[in-house]
């Protein structure tokens, strides 16, 4: 058992998160704070982080400091990035730092930050190829990625601070704020045009950093998006282009009433929205995704599994190692989950002439097979409820948030339908009449499943699912038999039957073979 926490001093802010990581190898997030501190525009003349930035930098980690020893963390893994990285005092700055704090902050440079970005962001999302990029207030991390592995990085300095400080794109007068625009326009498409391995590489995008979470929030308040979660969101370039036109046309006081933009942003907003929309022209790029993980996350994953003697830090499967660290922090009978799962994935593929579904809910089957029982750690009674609520709201690598919320659905009627239960708006915009129909279909699978497995101690090894279109009636049969008979077992199948015929219009069958 160990917590570990991670500083990341940013050039707009500085970030403390904690982990816990428990026997069992899984972890969750126990405190996270921010703290805004702009050191880019902290930077004198002479190119010196000021007395002040210098100040503000040692009264915020003597907070983190402290939260750390409340916190009783066994490690701490301190970072600081462009603002300090290109500081000419820097080295000063860190001596201040250690001799003010006693913590020892390593300096990132350019390439190790966009690695460490990939690494944070690459480890939760399904992705192969794309264009990764951190945007944060003083630089700009591009990572080329092919095949979940990094083909080039570049470190720009870039950011929607330093950027913002260089062109006046504030000015009350509308006529010289759009003549500053477009110069700080040309520029950037200038600067990030002369990166030659970028151009019309026709790849989505991947943004990490406080620029992208925020253009998330606004994005999602725009279209009226419920379900709040800034991870693995995506849109198009086109619905991108909107905003961004929108946006250059209003002025700093109209910018304070965007909903989801918070007020220390108003100010550097344009700047950090152009250098993305630079990113579209350049790569001719028409999607982007939201990773909400990036440089800190990146450190985590890096000692954990180093500690866990895993060399590759990079996942092949993201979601499997999702629910498994899930299946672990909630205490979820794992051989049981898997006997479900192995039945109820079989049963999909066997009646695809009854359902008719595409791949991808075989996936949404998986996950609620293999987490239907996780609310149990919350309650047992209604834990169907507690489960459906745990997999909406923890985070699931490796599933599109359709499929999360879908899942959840499904896990909830594991027990049967309870229709009640969704008023939440949050479902009820999220999914259409066709998406409950659905719904009902693979939970009625998952309970057969789940029933097939009743004792929980695996007395039915093994089923042979069939569709018999001439009896016009659905065959279940298990395969291998324990010495005990499986007599519980069938009885709640059976009992099923009912509601699988109104679900897909033929008998449930189910023998011993």
């Amino acid at each position: 058992m160990q917590r570990i926490a991670m500083i990341d001093i940013g050039s707009n802010s500085a970030r403390l998160v904690i982990n816990h990581i428990y026997e069992n190898h899984s972890y969750n997030m126990v405190y996270n704070q921010k703290e805004t501190l702009r050191l880019s525009q902290k930077i004198d003349a002479q190119g010196e982080l000021t007395a002040e930035g210098v100040k503000s930098t040692i009264g915020t980690l003597n907070n983190f400091a402290h939260m750390c020893k409340l916190f009783k963390t066994d490690k701490i893994l301190a970072v600081c990035t462009a603002a300090i990285r290109n500081a000419a005092n820097s080295e000063n700055v860190l001596e201040q730092i250690k001799e003010h704090t006693d913590m020892q902050v390593q300096v990132l440079t350019g390439e190790q930050e966009a690695y460490y970005s990939f690494l944070g962001a690459v480890n939760s999302l399904d992705i192969e190829d794309a264009l990764f990029f951190d945007l944060g207030g003083g630089s700009l991390e591009l990572i080329l990625v092919k095949s979940r592995k990094i083909v080039f990085a570049e470190s720009i300095p870039l950011g929607a601070v330093n950027v913002t400080e260089k062109f006046a794109v504030n000015s009350k007068n509308n006529q010289e704020a759009s003549k500053e625009f477009q110069r700080m326009y040309d520029f950037l498409l200038a600067e990030i045009g002369k990166i030659l391995w970028l151009q019309d590489i026709e790849l989505p995008l991947v943004g990490i950093g406080g620029t992208t979470r925020t253009l998330t929030k606004i994005l999602q308040r725009r279209s009226k998006y419920n379900y709040h979660k800034l991870h693995n969101y995506s849109f198009e370039q086109s619905y991108f282009q909107e905003f961004f036109e929108a946006l250059k046309r209003s002025t700093r006081l109209q910018r304070y009433k965007i909903p989801g933009l918070s007020n220390d942003r108003v100010d550097i907003i344009l700047a950090g929205v152009s250098i993305i929309d630079v990113l579209f022209k350049v790569t001719a790029g028409k999607k982007m995704i939201t990773s909400g993980y990036g440089v800190r996350d990146g450190l985590f994953y890096e000692y954990y599994f180093s500690v866990f003697q895993e060399p590759n830090h990079i996942l092949t499967d993201v979601l499997q190692h999702s629910v498994k660290i899930m299946q672990n922090l909630y205490h979820v009978d794992v051989e049981h989950a898997a006997r479900v799962t192995l039945f109820a994935d079989k049963m999909f593929a066997a009646w695809f002439a009854l359902h008719r579904l595409p791949k991808n809910y075989a996936k949404i089957l998986k996950v609620a097979s293999l987490l239907h029982d996780v609310g149990i750690s919350i309650n047992y009674y209604n834990h169907e409820q507690h489960s459906a609520y745990l997999i909406e709201s923890i985070q699931l690598f490796g599933l599109s948030h359709y499929e999360q919320i879908m899942s959840a659905v499904v896990a909830c009627w594991h027990g049967g339908v309870v229709a009640g239960y969704f008023k939440n708006h949050i479902y009820r915009n999220f999914l259409q009449e066709e998406d409950w129909v659905i719904a009902k279909k693979l939970a009625a699978i998952l309970a057969i499943a789940e029933n097939l497995d009743y004792s929980q101690i695996g007395i039915i090894d093994d089923i042979f699912a069939q569709f018999s279109l001439d009896k016009n009636a659905l065959i279940l049969v298990s395969l291998k038999e324990h010495k005990i008979k499986p007599t519980m077992e069938l009885i709640q199948v059976r009992k099923l039957n009912s509601w699988f015929k109104k679900e897909f219009g033929v008998e449930l069958m189910v023998g011993v073979n």
